[in-house]
């Protein structure tokens, strides 16, 4: 199971049980409503400067944040990945580092 993307958690535990939009969250970071829309709708990484924003507008840490989104890419990232092709430079590694 992948990590919940960071938009997907503004959407759900600030935006809607707040009644705010978008649109209201742009303008309380000071950025505009198609970077907010595009974390919220999951179709960007949510950015360093966008978590220290955040954690200023609604709360949590930034760390909180981009750990959110660094869980969220790497969970994807592996089930996206195939180790076919690559070669493996230090065979002292076994097959833990293969996980």
């Amino acid at each position: 199971m992948i990590s919940r993307h960071p938009g997907g958690i503004i959407r759900r535990r600030y935006l809607e049980p707040l009644k705010l939009t978008m649109t209201d969250l742009a303008e309380a970071m000071g950025v505009s409503l198609s970077s907010v829309s595009r974390v919220v709708n999951e179709k960007a990484e949510l950015t360093s400067e966008m978590a220290l924003r955040l954690s200023h507008v609604i709360g949590g840490t930034p760390e909180m944040w981009v750990g959110l989104q660094t869980a969220y890419s790497l969970e994807k990232a592996k089930a996206e990945f195939s180790a076919e092709g690559l070669k493996r430079l230090n065979p002292a590694l076994g097959e833990e580092a293969a996980a």
